[in-house]
């Protein structure tokens, strides 16, 4: 989807009711990693197609354990404001880069059924996904989890406070 903030939403919700094993900060920034090729070909900056190689699984990994690596450094900025938000932050470097994986494949997901020109599963040019659900529907489905990811993030900040 184009506008990313879209992703925000589901992606939100999963990595809150994943925090455990997911780097939230990091698997949010991994979908706006992956939309940089299609916001530059929608600018007109580049040419090729809208979401090319950017939006396969193969590709998107790579992508992926970038955002991770590039997250890293932001570790100490992370935890403060996860400390004033009052939110259990405990990462490490390989949790950051599986998250960055990971969101870029959640984000895969999430785009594969709208768009045509998405080939997931590169080099296979096939998109098994595409036409299940139309972009109004994906875009409904999306803000669903507004309310659930307010709801993980409420729940898990007043357990957070109550421990101390």
């Amino acid at each position: 989807m184009p506008a990313t903030p879209y992703h925000f939403l589901p992606h939100s919700a999963i990595a809150l009711a994943f925090n455990r094993f997911i780097d939230w900060p990091t698997f949010l920034l991994a979908n706006i990693f992956i939309d940089i090729q299609p916001l530059l070909v929608l600018t007109g900056v580049m040419g090729g197609p809208l979401h090319g190689l950017t939006h396969t699984y193969l590709f998107g990994a790579f992508i992926g354990a970038m955002a991770g690596i590039c997250s890293y450094p932001f570790l100490p900025i992370y935890t403060r404001l996860f400390n004033a938000l009052r939110f259990p932050y405990v990462t490490n470097f390989q949790k950051m880069v599986l998250s960055g994986i990971l969101g870029v494949w959640l984000h895969i997901l999430t785009d594969s059924p709208i768009y045509r020109d998405i080939t997931p599963f590169y080099p296979s040019t096939a998109n098994p996904l595409y036409g299940l659900l139309n972009y109004h529907q994906m875009s409904q489905i999306c803000l669903l989890f507004i309310p659930v990811a307010v709801l993980l993030y409420y729940r898990i900040a007043k357990k957070n406070s109550e421990k101390k």
